[in-house]
């Protein structure tokens, strides 16, 4: 229930491989807190350039529930390299200002891509009355997020976003089918996909 808490919480050590995988039920009420977080540290193995990474074996998942009932919090926040980044079950968004997956890479290892993906079994749902939330948030040149599944925006507040980027790209890949499709705005003062940022803001549907 506090505040700038996380369940999974990674600081990065260069080369470490870790799993990280949720299978029961995170639910966060404070304020600027994650359910899955990577974050940057200061490590003494570091690239020359002085980049620090996770392992190309590194998994996060969530085959579980999130709750994000926090403003300001998120299901994933993701800040340094991940390979492979999914939500393959719920995550639920009652919370102001808050997410279900968020990557601001800036330690991109040369050409890997930086993928977040919302899996063809997963929701991620905004309700209640949340305000200024997002479902997908990619906010760096070289990262992507992509929806595969189902984000549905059901909250009485506005100005909330099934897929946003400031920088980078946001796919909506969704092969749903009927109201189990792409993005779902059932409530209005919303909106399906933004791009709204410098000229590496792309969004493809």
């Amino acid at each position: 229930n506090g505040d700038q808490s996380t369940g999974f919480g990674l600081g990065v050590i260069s080369g470490f491989n870790v799993k990280a995988i949720n299978e029961g039920t995170i639910t966060l009420n404070g304020q600027q807190s994650y359910a899955i977080g990577v974050g940057l540290t200061a490590s003494s193995t570091r690239t020359p350039n002085g980049n620090i990474w996770l392992g190309d074996d590194t998994v996060l998942e969530n085959n579980g529930t999130i709750n994000v009932n926090g403003n300001k919090s998120g299901g994933f926040a993701i800040q340094s390299y991940v390979p492979k980044v999914e939500n393959n079950n719920k995550i639920e968004i009652t919370g102001n200002e808050s997410f279900g997956m968020y990557s601001n890479v800036t330690n991109n290892p040369g050409s890997k891509a930086v993928k977040l993906t919302n899996t063809t079994s997963g929701t991620i749902t905004i309700k209640g009355s949340a305000t200024g939330s997002t479902g997908l948030r990619v906010e760096h040149k070289n990262d992507q997020v992509i929806n595969r599944g189902v984000v549905n925006i059901e909250s009485s507040g506005n100005n909330n976003v099934g897929l946003y980027s400031t920088a980078g790209k946001v796919i909506n890949a969704s092969n749903g089918s009927g109201t189990d499709a792409g993005v779902n705005i059932k409530t209005g003062g919303n909106a399906g996909m933004m791009v709204d940022g410098d000229v590496n803001a792309v969004g493809e549907n």
